[in-house]
């Protein structure tokens, strides 16, 4: 996972080359800055190894998904010049609907769906509503921040999630030790902290005029 969760910030790159090319979308040279400071940020604060260079199977998989991402980032933005933010915002969230529904075509998904609604752990349907609710104020937040600006930014800003993991990591490794241990010595403190300055340095670049 150290190294497959850095290869997720190549979809910023992505999304800035398509933005480019489709949309017509031109950052300033501070914000190209901007764009450069996060990134690399966000690589340090979620690589735990920089041995990220070796081609195996999974950074295939995840150099598609990085493809794949950029290209439904970059309809969206397009979708939004068309039409006012939530029917736009309707017929996505219908697409994802669908998509979800053609799961149920294979039985084994049937049976694996049946079992963790009617065999999991009450606690356990908590935390996957939980999720799903706070997937549907993701997703909305998200789209609204693709309507609102450069979805170049938009997608690097993503980065930050990075500093907020990094917070609940730590504060779960102090209190609750038990429910996950995050390495928090001097050494990798220090580093997540340059990443930290480098991208709050590159959102004043973009929001600071």
């Amino acid at each position: 996972v150290s190294r497959v969760v850095p290869l997720w910030n190549l979809s910023a790159i992505f999304i800035l080359f398509l933005a480019t090319l489709f949309l017509g979308e031109v950052l300033s040279i501070s914000g190209y800055i901007a764009f450069v400071l996060i990134l690399s940020g966000a690589f340090l604060l979620s690589a735990r190894s920089f041995n990220v260079f070796k081609l195996r199977e999974s950074f295939y998989l995840m150099l598609l998904a990085n493809v794949l991402w950029a290209v439904g980032a970059v309809l969206t933005k397009f979708v939004y010049g068309k039409v006012d933010f939530w029917s736009g915002f309707f017929w996505i969230t219908l697409g994802s609907f669908l998509a979800a529904l053609f799961m149920l075509l294979f039985k084994i998904h049937r049976m694996n769906i049946h079992s963790l609604i009617f065999k999991s752990k009450k606690n356990t349907l908590y935390l996957l509503l939980g999720r799903q609710l706070s997937g549907i104020a993701v997703r909305t937040t998200y789209n609204a921040a693709v309507l609102l600006g450069p979805v170049s930014l938009t997608a690097v800003l993503g980065g930050f999630q990075g500093m907020f993991v990094l917070v609940f990591a730590i504060i779960l490794s102090i209190w609750m030790p038990n429910i996950l241990k995050e390495e928090i010595d001097k050494k990798t403190i220090s580093l997540k902290i340059l990443a930290i300055i480098l991208m709050i340095g590159g959102l004043a670049l973009i929001y600071l005029k």
